[in-house]
Formats: structure tokens, sequence, C-alpha cells
């Protein structure tokens, strides 16, 4: 548990919070900031900051659990989000991984929608070229090495993930 990271906290009940489901290794609990009633957050107890440093096996929990709440949440929703913001730029506003999982209904004025970009078919093309390229060398990398990040090297990760935060800030 990172001692001051607020999901840490909330995953670990130091702090008030409302679990829905828990196991020695995640957490789902009502959103402290919810975007609508009922409104749940699935959480490591491990802090990680970002999901790829997560190990794929807990990420693969963590979406499971995910998935069943979203399911028993569907059954009283008309629609549901499911959201991870994974860096800055995607809107994370904690260095910690986590779900959301958001209940919907028709005009709950929550506003998900974008234009879409019309992209050239060469921009299209190469754009799959280079995601092609790219996965490549990730999925290489992955069965011929696995790496565990060291207490030092998240502290960097975090360390890096708020000074980026710090500069986006009026």
């Amino acid at each position: 548990m990172k001692q001051n990271c607020k999901q840490c906290h909330l995953a670990h009940g130091t702090v008030p919070s409302f679990p829905v489901y828990e196991d020695n290794d995640i957490v789902v609990l009502l959103c402290d900031e919810p975007s609508v009633s009922g409104h749940m957050v699935a959480i490591p107890k491990e802090h990680f900051p970002i999901l790829e440093v997560m190990p794929d096996p807990l990420a693969g929990k963590l979406f499971a659990a995910a998935t069943k709440v979203s399911s028993a949440l569907f059954e009283h929703a008309q629609g549901m989000n499911v959201i991870v913001q994974n860096g800055i730029s995607a809107g994370q506003d904690a260095a910690h991984v986590q779900i959301h999982l958001i209940p919907r209904a028709q005009n709950d004025n929550i506003n998900f929608n974008w234009m879409p970009k019309q992209l050239s078919e060469e921009e299209m093309n190469n754009a799959e070229f280079l995601l092609k390229e790219q996965a490549k060398s990730v999925f290489v990398e992955q069965e011929h090495q696995v790496h565990v990040l060291d207490e030092h090297q998240a502290e960097e990760i975090h360390e890096n993930f708020q000074v980026k935060r710090l500069r986006r800030m009026p």
C-alpha cells in the first residue's frame, strides 16, 4: 500500500468506503465521487499507477470482477459504461489503476460521445502498419521476459505521473 495514495487507502479500508465485492487482491466499491448513483470502481489492492505495469494475471482478475459486477448492475440499468482512464491524457486523475463501472439510463445527461475522425485510406494503412509493428515487439518482449517492477521503479513511475499531472494544472 502506498501511503499517499487515496485509492490504496480506499482499497484497504483505512478510510471510509463502501465495498460491494472484495478478495485478497481486489476490491469493487462505490465511487467516492460518483457521476450517478451506483457508480463503482474496481481497484487492485496493490499499488499500480498505470495498467501497463500491472501483472497480466491480476489485470485479468480485476477485469473479471468488473465484468461480474457490471453484469449485476446491468440488470438494474438501461446501459453501462466500463471505463479505464489510463494516463493523464486519458483523464486519469489518480496514479492508481481503477475501472469505473457507470450505470446508465436514458437522458441521464452523461455524455461520452465524440465526433468520429475521417481518415484517408493511406492514413488507415499507415496506422495499421505502425500499430502492427509495435504490437509485434510488445508480444515478443512479453514472451521472452517477465519484468516485475521493484519498489524504486514503481516509485519513479508514480513520481513521473505526479509531475505530469502538476504540469497540466492551470
